[in-house]
């Protein structure tokens, strides 16, 4: 009965923050799309895209390990908080190193060739403030990870809940203020979160002792680093080539509408990656027995898959008014190109599933070959493509670069299953 009761509360928050961060996303994508056009708009996701590779470089994406690495030493207090130790002294060093490549290219204008229909200046100013803006992601982050990893799922939730909607507004506010310091907003929508999420630990227990113990673990957080940097700086990379390409190709106004359509699979994301990275990662962490793993992992699989079919099959019922409501009439062109795309997220969704358990197991050869293969194939499809069916290119690279990735992650996780190989 306590077992379902746990369950049963961790689904309930774990909804409500993804419905929090859906709508905080929707008002705010709704007046960008409204406000800026799509011109603009990939304008916006290209500047999102650097702010999403810092976050990674400065954190190592290493929220996986702290959620991982906390749940398994939960009981652990000298260790875990050695690994914490760590596990700062990382994102530290990762911190530094962006933020002086962030400085550079402030003054040295080299990010300028993605920006085309941004002034110079202003693009120098908001990297100047994403520095700043970047330490405040990765320690609202952490601290998220860290609730997680703890089962804390009231301190996880309303941190969630307080930085989407802490973020969602104040670039909301910029916008309808004054539309061209929209990249201002963007830099410095974390600082004001994470000032906000400040006030949830006032009656808690802060672990100052982090400070005081010896860093143990650091190859403890080696293939962590490695699963979460390499996937959360190469996605970037590969969206804002991919929307370089059509712009170049196509026109901007052409990658705004692809961005349009890829932001609405980011709404469907949240769902999924809420659900999954609070439900399933920290319990698929305590396993120690395979048979135990694997069941919830395939259980698991089972139901991602029949709520994302019939999630995608209510979408496409209706995909008019999705984009209208979502976006704005001066994205209407894409609805027939929608179903197309919500395919590659139903498979999208099942590698996410199957993904968590090649992070759990740490096989990071594995996790690093499928992910490259993944991007890689998706810029490929895209680049050929849009010469022989124009704007449709990157909808169908989309969907076959899923597919194809599902069906590679799903074979290597049944042969794990029936062979059970232990990776290094």
């Amino acid at each position: 009965m306590r077992v379902s009761s746990i369950l049963l509360k961790q689904s309930f928050l774990s909804s409500a923050t993804a419905l929090v961060r859906i709508l905080m996303s929707f008002f705010t994508n709704k007046i960008l799309a409204v406000a800026l056009g799509p011109a603009s708009f990939a304008m916006v996701a290209q500047f999102q895209n650097l702010m999403m590779a810092a976050h990674a470089g400065g954190s190592l994406a290493l929220q996986n390990g702290w959620v991982s690495l906390t749940a398994q030493y939960k009981e652990n207090e000298d260790q875990r908080l050695g690994l914490w130790r760590s596990g700062l002294v990382l994102s530290a060093v990762g911190m530094l190193v962006v933020a002086l490549l962030l400085l550079v290219a402030s003054f040295t204008g080299i990010f300028e060739f993605l920006f085309p229909t941004v002034a110079p200046v202003m693009l120098r100013i908001a990297l100047l403030l994403a520095i700043p803006g970047m330490i405040s992601m990765v320690f609202i982050s952490i601290a998220q990870s860290v609730a997680n990893g703890f089962s804390a799922f009231k301190l996880w939730a309303a941190i969630s809940m307080v930085a989407s909607v802490v973020q969602g507004f104040w670039v909301i506010a910029f916008v309808l203020w004054k539309s061209e310091f929209v990249f201002i907003a963007l830099s410095t929508q974390s600082i004001l979160a994470l000032i906000a999420s400040l006030f949830l630990f006032t009656n808690k227990k802060l672990h100052w002792q982090v400070l005081r113990v010896h860093s143990v673990g650091f190859l403890e957080w080696k293939k962590f680093a490695w699963m979460g940097i390499i996937p959360m700086i190469l996605s970037p990379i590969i969206l804002t080539s991919t929307r370089s390409i059509l712009g170049e190709s196509l026109g901007w106004h052409a990658a705004g509408l692809w961005q349009g359509a890829f932001r609405i699979s980011d709404f469907f994301s949240v769902i999924f990656s809420s659900v999954l990275g609070v439900l399933l990662l920290p319990k698929l962490s305590k396993f120690k027995n395979e048979t135990a793993f694997f069941k919830t992992l395939w259980s698991g699989l089972g139901f991602v898959l029949l709520i994302a079919f019939g999630l995608i099959a209510l979408m496409i019922a209706v995909r008019e008014p999705i984009v209208q409501f979502v976006l704005s009439e001066k994205f209407i062109s894409i609805e027939n190109k929608l179903p197309i795309q919500w395919v590659g997220d139903f498979f999208r969704c099942g590698s996410w599933c199957l993904g968590l358990g090649l992070i759990v197991k740490q096989a990071a050869k594995t996790f690093l070959a499928l992910e490259i293969f993944s991007q890689g194939l998706f810029l490929a499809l895209c680049y050929i493509g849009i010469s022989f069916v124009g704007i449709s290119a990157p909808f169908w690279a989309y969907a076959i670069e899923n597919a194809v990735s599902f069906t590679l992650i799903l074979f290597i996780t049944m042969r794990n299953h029936f062979l059970w190989k232990k990776y290094h």
